[in-house]
């Protein structure tokens, strides 16, 4: 999707943060599971494995937003002279209270983007 729009983002660091993602989302899951079935049947050690699982189910929901950021992350900086557009000037038409249609002209001497 990145390359269709010429974002320039990596593939490599994209697939480690998503794999990264899973593998901790499904250890988290496993992990807990295992606490929350182990012998020991202590009520703040079941609540801790219920948690840990929870988490792990929240953090293998949030993988595709784990890549996004990966992805994000892996994209060259913008320079800052790629924020600044320079001035434009074009005609537009403008309505007054009464509704009707002025012509106008608008005219940008710098655009800055953030």
């Amino acid at each position: 999707m990145g390359s269709a729009f010429q974002q320039g983002g990596r593939y490599l660091p994209t697939l480690c943060w998503s794999t990264g993602g899973l593998a901790a989302g499904a250890a988290l899951v496993i992990g807990g599971t295992q606490i929350q079935n182990s012998d020991i049947q202590v009520g703040t050690v079941n609540q801790i494995g219920y948690y840990t699982a929870v988490v792990g189910y929240l953090v293998l929901l949030a993988t595709p937003e784990i890549t996004t950021y990966g992805y994000n992350r892996s994209r060259p900086p913008d320079s800052y002279g790629s924020r600044f557009v320079p001035g434009s000037a074009g005609l537009a038409s403008v309505r007054d209270a009464e509704g009707v249609a002025h012509p106008s002209l608008n005219v940008r001497l710098l655009t800055v983007r953030f």
